[in-house]
């Protein structure tokens, strides 16, 4: 497999649009198969060094955003919980899906910070306004705190839990920092 831009210090997983069908024939899902190694018939998650978000149904129909959001969601729990990884989002759903960048952008607000946004979708999300942002923000400091939670309750020896739950104080860190402008540190998980 070619991959010229691949982060040296971490292992990149491309993130492309795909199919619930795993039929990865065209645009970024034919490129993550040929050169990423997407497995023909997986529609979602990590595969080889590509990450698929369904965008399409089994029938390569168009999903609604609300179906769309789950993937993304599950994604970036997905990518919260591999710090040792460095994903390179496309513009997932704005080719062939045919949505804009402002209706699939905003699912991303709060993405980890090994998470590299397209340009685009890091100018629509720094373009809205901040009740916007502020709703988005407070939707993905919660997830986080369930998250945390969650990690908290699986045995804390475990080198990826440890690995992880730092990711997260880390992330939330950032996240207080955007918000408040100042440190906030994250409250311990119970």
């Amino acid at each position: 497999m070619k991959n010229s831009t691949r982060n040296q210090a971490k292992r990149s997983i491309f993130v492309f649009g795909s199919n619930e069908a795993g039929r990865h024939g065209k645009g970024a899902a034919l490129h993550a198969y040929r050169e990423w190694g997407a497995i023909y018939g997986q529609g979602e998650g990590l595969q080889g060094d590509s990450y698929g978000i369904p965008t399409k149904n089994m029938a390569i129909k168009t999903l609604p955003l609300h179906l769309i959001k789950p993937g993304v969601e599950q994604f970036l729990k997905f990518a919260a919980g591999h710090p040792d990884l460095h994903f390179e989002v496309t513009a997932i759903g704005c080719g062939l899906a045919g949505y804009k960048e402002s209706d699939i952008a905003p699912m991303f607000i709060g993405a980890p910070e090994n998470c590299a946004l397209p340009a685009s979708f890091v100018a629509h999300i720094e373009s809205l306004p901040g009740e916007a942002k502020e709703t988005i923000f407070e939707k993905s400091l919660d997830l986080i705190a369930r998250m945390r939670q969650a990690l908290a309750q699986v045995d804390p020896e475990n080198s990826l839990v440890s690995a992880s739950t730092d990711f997260i104080k880390a992330h939330t860190t950032t996240l207080n920092q955007h918000k408040y402008g100042t440190q906030h540190e994250p409250s311990p998980a119970p």
